[in-house]
């Protein structure tokens, strides 16, 4: 037995009224057959073989007895040229005029089974008139059509005179006047244009219209063009509708198996962070994303001030590297400038290593945009400091703007995002019915380990990673050495007449400040610091890093900043290591509340008096009651993500 499904009953009983029941089962030359859904038509009918025409003009022979037995079935049937009509009349029909036709088929049927018109006309509470004339349509249909429920079918979208009553040289004022006067970058009002149009009309002697007419013209403005025109192309990109599923990509999605393709791509958080040393307002950070195309889990993060470079990307490929001990195949990116550095790109190379620049529009990255939407309404939007407020500036008040508002460090935020990261890879996924981590462990059972791809977590392989500071290049002094982020280097070739003033590469370890890399005479030179030594090593990674990008993003806000001393750096250092206890959100919380106090005229606290913290002890626990955020782990992950 055959089951149908329908958009709704009253399409149900159409086509069961009309089409379903007045199949033919014969073959016959030339009739159009239909089978699986699609149309074919009958060239020759032998006694063992049926030749069929596809639509493109392919050809092939059927046996005969298959196809009876389709036919049968209700798999395959054969229909008139005419029904082509039927179907499509039908197709333009709406659920009411379906509804309408099918009181209209049982009133006939009930004229059929003996019922007098009076009485038919009667029950549908329309004259005998109306009856008549909807028996005369029917047989009309199955005279011509070979169908007469379509001719039950209501016409009154075709009713009535639908041409324009404006004359040709008004419609083109109209559409004119739009293109000059209101589809521009000013973006003035409707009512200014109408103005424009009556003005116009009234010198060039051209019949006017209504202000309703001509507001009529303007809402068939496609809104894609009057959103682009008025608000720019980023805007317009939000109301045109795409889908990466019917399109053919030239960059690969998911990949082979795990870490053969690995997007990435940056995003600036909506939080607003502060310094963990002054409670002052660093801005919103930024996120670099590396995630396992085949898996779908993240693989490496970097949490920046900076905008997105090629030092967050090298910094992003290390951990990556430290944390699966693998190299993918492929990156896929998109086309910022950080991709094209020579230096990502000589990275990539090393590591035997292509990169697929995926072009066209961001929804054409829904794989990793998609990632960053869930992560900003999942996390960071429960978060104090977020900056939905901002969304709405005027309605937003004072105590709600999220300057005000931010506690949250860039430290306290890594750690976050390490639990959130850690909680996503243990979800399940709707597109590949397991956990991201399940199905990235599993890979490797499946694929083996594939140690062609693995890279050793070595020096070497740390020092290829080290990101070049800002300027590039930088002077050689014979007697102060190397400038690098405001620490003076030193290295005793540097002695060499020959080096005077050059200008060299440099790379620094953004984890360890102890040191830094210069170009010298064909050969990388390891560099010391010059003094306080002692002070800037013996960090771990995380919070060296986020020391030392808070560092930069505050000497940033001060134009005095690039002449500091060693000895100012090194004493902000050792005022960190003072109050390290003070990274914890409930510490910056109480030290807010302290600013207040002092603005009152309570005396300020002596950093100096401060003992001084074991250099060997362990990395500060945050609060956990303070550090309590609520993540929707529940939240239905999108199926094209």
């Amino acid at each position: 037995m055959n089951h149908y499904i329908f958009r709704s009953k009253e399409v149900a009983k159409a086509l069961d009224q009309s089409f379903l029941e007045k199949r033919s089962a014969e073959l016959a030359p030339g009739s159009l057959l239909h089978v699986f859904g699609k149309k074919h038509r009958v060239l020759t009918l032998e006694s063992e073989s049926v030749e069929l025409e596809e639509d493109g003009g392919y050809i092939k022979c059927v046996p005969k007895v298959l196809l009876e037995q389709q036919i049968l079935q209700g798999i395959a049937y054969t229909e008139s040229e005419e029904n082509g009509q039927v179907l499509e009349l039908l197709r333009h029909a709406g659920p009411d005029d379906l509804a309408k036709a099918n009181q209209r088929y049982s009133a006939l049927r009930a004229l059929d089974n003996g019922c007098p018109i009076e009485e038919v006309a009667a029950n549908n509470q329309v004259s005998d008139r109306t009856i008549r004339s909807w028996l005369s349509r029917f047989r009309a249909a199955q005279t011509n059509l070979g169908d007469g429920y379509v001719g039950l079918l209501p016409k009154t979208a075709g009713r009535g005179n639908r041409s324009s009553r404006l004359s040709p040289a008004t419609i083109s004022l109209i559409n004119r006047v739009l293109e000059e006067h209101f589809l521009n970058k000013n973006a003035p009002p409707l009512s200014h244009a109408y103005a424009m149009f009556l003005k116009a009309s009234d010198d060039t002697q051209t019949p006017s219209t209504s202000e309703k007419t001509f507001y009529a013209y303007a809402k068939r403005i496609d809104p894609v063009r009057r959103v682009r025109s008025r608000e720019g192309s980023k805007a317009a990109y939000q109301q045109e509708s795409g889908s990466n599923l019917s399109q053919s990509m030239g960059w690969d999605l998911s990949g082979k198996f795990a870490l053969d393709v690995v997007h990435t791509d940056h995003t600036q958080l909506d939080i607003e962070l502060v310094s963990s040393r002054t409670g002052r307002n660093m801005g919103r950070p930024w996120l670099t994303i590396f995630l396992d195309g085949y898996s779908r889990m993240p693989v490496s993060f970097v949490l920046m001030f900076d905008p997105p470079s090629y030092r967050s990307l090298m910094i992003g490929v290390r951990r990556m590297v430290a944390k699966t001990g693998y190299f993918p195949a492929s990156f896929v990116v998109d086309g910022g400038k950080e991709f094209h550095s020579v230096y990502f790109e000589s990275l990539a190379a090393r590591g035997r290593s292509n990169i697929q620049h995926r072009t066209g529009k961001p929804r054409h990255g829904a794989l990793i945009e998609r990632y960053f939407g869930s992560l900003n309404t999942q996390l960071i939007d429960r978060l104090k400091g977020n900056t939905q407020p901002t969304k709405n500036v005027r309605q937003m008040s004072a105590d709600m703007n999220p300057k005000k508002n931010a506690v949250w460090t860039l430290e306290a935020l890594s750690s976050v995002l390490d639990d959130y990261l850690e909680g996503f890879a243990e979800r399940e996924h709707p597109s590949l019915g397991c956990s991201p981590g399940f199905q990235y462990n599993q890979s490797f059972v499946m694929h083996g380990s594939r140690k062609i791809r693995a890279m050793e977590y070595n020096q070497d392989f740390i020092i290829s990673t080290f990101p070049p500071p800002r300027r590039g290049k930088v002077s050689i002094n014979p007697k102060a050495g190397i400038r690098v982020n405001h620490l003076d280097y030193w290295h005793s070739i540097f002695r060499s007449p020959s080096l005077n003033k050059q200008k060299v590469d440099v790379r620094y370890d953004p984890f360890d400040v102890g040191h830094v890399y210069a170009f010298a005479n064909k050969t990388w030179h390891k560099c010391r610091v010059i003094s306080h030594y002692e002070v800037f090593r013996g960090r771990t990674e995380r919070e060296l890093y986020a020391l030392l990008e808070e560092h930069r993003k505050t000497a940033a806000n001060f134009a005095q900043s690039r002449n500091q001393s060693m000895r100012q750096i090194a004493g902000l250092f050792e005022r960190v290591q003072s109050t390290e206890e003070s990274l914890s959100i409930s510490q910056l919380a109480r030290d807010q509340e302290q600013l207040q106090e002092q603005k009152k005229g309570v005396a300020k606290a002596d950093l100096k008096s401060a003992p001084k913290p074991d250099e060997n002890a362990s990395e500060p626990e945050l609060d956990s009651e303070i550090l309590s955020f609520q993540i929707d782990y529940s939240a239905a992950i999108p199926e094209d993500f």
